[in-house]
């Protein structure tokens, strides 16, 4: 007999969801490895009893708990597996004659310039993955093949979220040299001259303030932000506008897609372009997790459209995690992917099929900052330790003009990089971006911009708990649903104050 809750109108409490569990399952195990990350002895226990228990669940024809054993074992091999593999494949090097290939442009730190480089030889060897050069002089082209003596450390693989950026990005060593040979110029991939030569248009053109909000804007690259303005911008809680996500790949799906629908191409094929245009996208954003997951929620979309399927964009976020989960495991352990999810989590809990009987833009927007707001709280107060309190006031006004900026800013720096005689007009960019620029900077003056809040601990989960059932996916009346969820926050909140 199968137990079913229902509730008085004879309904499941929850609708079946198979891809949210999946999800859950997945990310248990690849918590479980780095919980247990170079516990040899403890990750083998937990591999076999996963093992054991899928096998089981087999013989007892109970196949949907065999799938969900599988996602967690998978979770975990993929995890292990990627920190094992790093480990044995890095090394260090003291004295060692280093070659690479310039890819970036330079970032400045303490006074030196630090270049992105692949291609690496150390002594002659080549090496998997980027080192990241600090150099005395800002002078060093794209491309260029050079050649330096230096101790090579490599950068070790922990759980702590600063270092798995690192890894994510395939940064794997790091070099100081005061003196560096520049043995040729070559080619680079075409994104990376794209992305270069988009940087170098914006900040020789314009003010690095504001070309250090135009870039994160644009490509993701949080890098070009100083300490300074990471602060205005936490403060002012707009951190998330620089997390190239949906606003992006919506806009730029829905020109691709009225382009090909000009042309009068076939739907599959409609798709198909996107894809490669989006993916081109996401390569020039390196691969950021939360473009991934924009990009496989908008496939899931597609794929159900062309079947005739009911979008639930519950499941395809869930699918979209399974995706970014599968091909970089690590990423659970940044906290920007949560961040990432949890705001779409938080849209699809409280906003999405909201119906306004009257259209009133400043309720959805209202309504679309304090669902994200919510959601995200407990992870930014346990990462940061800090919270904005003017991240809702922020959001209601600049979400309603975030679009326009961003289409304005890409339509401008694109057109500037087929054209560069326009580059003048990325003064128009600097106008779009002006509210952000004026906004942060007035709440980043302000001495209670931020205030400090304790890590949340195991009052996190109790807290999630009451943000589901207070969603809508849960089918209860609101009357008993909504205090229920109240009670839990409110409780999870004196668990993470007093403990």
């Amino acid at each position: 007999m199968k137990l079913e809750l229902k509730n008085k109108r004879g309904e499941r409490l929850f609708n079946k969801r198979p891809a949210v569990l999946a999800y859950a399952f997945l990310a248990a195990g690849i918590w479980a490895a780095s919980a247990a990350l170079w516990n040899y002895r403890a990750r083998t226990i937990m591999a076999l009893v996963a093992l054991v228990v899928f096998a089981a669940m087999l013989a007892l024809k109970k196949k949907g708990l065999a799938v969900l054993c599988g996602f967690f074992l998978l979770g975990e091999l993929l995890f292990a597996g990627t920190a094992d593999v790093y480990e044995s494949r890095t090394f260090d090097a003291e004295g060692a004659e280093v070659t690479a290939r310039i890819v970036s442009d330079y970032d400045m730190a303490q006074s030196r310039y630090h270049y992105v480089a692949d291609n690496v030889y150390v002594n002659g060897k080549k090496v998997k993955g980027k080192i990241v050069v600090s150099y005395t002089e800002g002078n060093l082209p794209l491309g260029a093949v050079v050649k330096f003596s230096a101790d090579v450390k490599s950068r070790k693989f922990s759980t702590h979220w600063n270092s798995v950026n690192n890894f994510r990005k395939k940064e794997y060593y790091s070099a100081t040299t005061d003196s560096v040979e520049i043995a040729e110029i070559t080619s680079v991939p075409i994104y990376d001259k794209v992305r270069y030569e988009i940087k170098k248009n914006l900040y020789t053109t314009l003010r690095s303030d504001t070309a250090d909000i135009i870039t994160p804007l644009l490509l993701g690259d949080t890098r070009v932000i100083n300490d300074n303005l990471r602060h205005d911008v936490s403060a002012a809680g707009l951190a998330h506008l620089f997390a190239v996500s949906g606003l992006h790949i919506g806009f730029l799906a829905g020109v691709v897609s009225r382009v090909m629908k000009k042309l009068r191409t076939g739907y599959l094929t409609n798709v198909l372009v996107t894809n490669a245009v989006l993916l081109f996208y996401a390569r020039l954003c390196c691969w950021s997790s939360s473009i991934i997951r924009a990009i496989v929620m908008f496939d899931v979309y597609a794929v159900g459209k062309l079947m005739g399927a009911k979008n639930d964009p519950l499941s395809s976020l869930a699918v979209a995690g399974i995706v970014v989960l599968t091909l970089f495991p690590e990423d659970l352990l940044r906290v920007g992917y949560h961040m990432s999810m949890l705001a779409v989590a938080g849209l699809c809990f409280y906003t999405r099929g909201r119906k306004i009987k009257k259209r009133n833009s400043f309720a959805e927007t209202l309504s679309t900052s304090l669902a994200v707001n919510v959601t995200m709280f407990p992870v930014i107060a346990s990462a940061f330790s800090k919270v904005s309190p003017f991240g809702l006031l922020s959001n209601v006004l600049i979400l309603p003009i975030a679009s326009f900026m961003y289409v304005f800013v890409f339509v401008n720096s694109f057109l500037v990089l087929l054209m560069p005689f326009l580059r003048p007009t990325l003064y128009l960019s600097a106008l779009a971006v002006m509210p952000i620029k004026i906004l942060v900077t007035i709440v980043g003056q302000l001495n209670f911009g931020q205030i400090a809040v304790p890590a949340f601990g195991y009052g996190m989960a109790l807290y999630y708990l009451g943000i589901a059932v207070g969603s809508r996916f849960l089918n209860v009346s609101k009357k008993v649903k909504m205090p229920t969820a109240a009670a839990m926050i409110v409780s999870s909140l004196l668990v993470t104050v007093l403990t």
